[in-house]
């Protein structure tokens, strides 16, 4: 179950999936049945996973295991410009489980206004890595040469 949870990239994923195990889990009381949502309501890979998981065991109880340990995923927001693609969102995803951990997703928010990189936000740091605010900090930096030219007479 871990391995299936750690291969999520994204809190849209998180979320999404925890959809899908809130209709499994009230298919359990309902017609037509369990075999059926999984054949119907939830994405084929969800159906597999979740097949796996439950032969031979209590199925309420498993799903609202993958529930309660979906809710202690973590996430780590990033601005980009850009809607990234599975390519970039594979990288991402395995830089953050080299360098910050496993079990933690990302919140993607696209932003037009950001010039090249990203914006970071992690357990309450935040981090500005874009092009223009690397020109800004350039600017700043070099502010009072620039001024002292300005007025050189």
């Amino acid at each position: 179950m871990d391995e299936f949870i750690q291969n999520l990239k994204t809190q849209d994923e998180v979320l999404m999936l925890e959809g899908e195990i809130d209709v499994l889990i009230a298919s359990l009381f309902k017609a037509p049945g369990f075999e059926e949502a999984l054949k119907n309501s939830v994405r084929e890979s969800t159906a597999r996973f979740v097949e796996k998981l439950a032969q031979n065991k209590d199925k309420e109880k498993l799903l609202k295991d993958i529930k309660l340990r979906l809710t202690k995923v973590e996430s780590i927001e990033l601005g980009l410009a850009l809607e990234p693609n599975e390519k970039t969102l594979t990288r991402l995803k395995n830089w953050i489980n080299i360098n910050i951990g496993t079990n933690i997703v990302m919140d993607i928010k696209v932003n037009s206004d950001l010039v090249a990189g990203a914006t970071v936000s992690y357990n309450g740091n935040y981090g500005d890595f874009t092009l223009a605010q690397s020109f800004k900090t350039k600017f700043e930096n070099k502010k009072t040469d620039l001024i002292k030219l300005l007025n050189y007479k």
